[in-house]
């Protein structure tokens, strides 16, 4: 009876130990999140003064703008590669070798793409997927921090809904349903920060559906993704969206309405821009294909303006 006394507490006193233990936090750094919705960090290529990047899940590599990569930088390009956004492709220049620096990280060996947007961009260049998959990374948009953990060893121990990714192109993606008048339907969508949309529909999903039909629409707009393309699009209501277990009521999306610009949208049927993402702090464990989301202040802030009272 007293051995199994003993056995019983250091069996408890073992697991204990092992949940009290820290994740161990790597490095964290600001982020300001503009009116266009989108989330800016502070980092440095080589040995430049500091840069302005876009924060994109939905891109795959680390893109500068090709004025900045030419005039400030002067890279020196080696190559060329096809860069995959959520709206489209293009055939972009490479520049092997480089070293990227935010916060207390350096990231030797990088390979950067150059992509011609305008001089009118907010930001310098987008770090993606491919760097947000080196670690964990925790988005707060409730204190404007990135938080960057050792995913060797990270536990989640948050409560926040699980959702399972699937990677398509080298891209999060997720699944959802949602309501349209008494129809239910179901959506593989792209995670992505880098887009000023909301909710957003390929236009093949919405014409398999027949959306254009059964759902209200309210106006229209553009959306631009992080790679440049333009996407025309129509404003709808969706009576109920459910993400993992989260439910929503009365959501606006958008149809896309110009194919040529929406990346094969035989893989995704649409994407979540971070006008929609901004209502969760999220933890992404993308190299156990999680993403973990919890409502933040900004669950119930208005996505257009011109909805306000609707």
């Amino acid at each position: 009876m007293k051995t199994k006394t003993f056995t019983i507490f250091f069996f408890l006193l073992f697991f204990q130990n092992l949940f009290a233990q820290k994740n161990e936090l790597i490095t964290s750094i600001p982020f300001e999140l503009k009116e266009d919705g989108r989330i800016y960090i502070k980092a440095k290529i080589n040995k430049s003064d500091t840069l302005t990047f876009l924060f994109d899940s939905g891109a795959k590599s680390v893109v500068i703008v090709d004025s900045i990569a030419r005039n400030s930088l002067k890279l020196k390009f080696d190559g060329k590669d096809i860069n995959i956004g959520s709206y489209g492709e293009s055939t972009v220049e490479s520049s092997s070798k480089n070293t990227l620096i935010f916060g207390n990280q350096k990231i030797d060996n990088l390979t950067l793409y150059s992509i011609p947007y305008s001089t009118k961009k907010k930001f310098d260049g987008i770090i993606g997927c491919e760097i947000i998959k080196k670690y964990v990374v925790e988005v707060n948009y409730d204190s404007k921090m990135i938080l960057f953990y050792n995913k060797e060893n990270y536990n989640y121990n948050g409560n926040g809904e699980k959702l399972n990714v699937k990677f398509i192109d080298d891209i999060p993606t997720v699944g959802f349903t949602f309501k349209l008048r008494k129809y239910y339907h179901k959506g593989q969508m792209s995670w992505d920060t880098g887009s000023n949309g909301d909710i957003n529909f390929t236009t093949q999903f919405t014409e398999n559906n027949k959306l254009y039909y059964d759902m209200p629409i309210l106006g229209e707009s553009e959306s631009i993704s992080s790679d440049g393309n333009m996407s025309k699009e129509l404003i709808g209501l969706i009576n109920q969206v459910n993400l993992g277990d989260y439910e929503f009521y009365k959501i606006p999306c958008t149809l896309t309405t110009n194919e040529s610009n929406v990346n094969d949208s035989k893989k995704v049927d649409g994407a979540f821009g971070n006008r929609f993402l901004k209502r969760f702090n999220a933890v992404y464990v993308l190299g156990n294909n999680i993403i973990y989301i919890t409502p933040n202040h900004y669950l119930h802030s208005p996505y257009y303006d011109f909805l306000m009272g609707k």
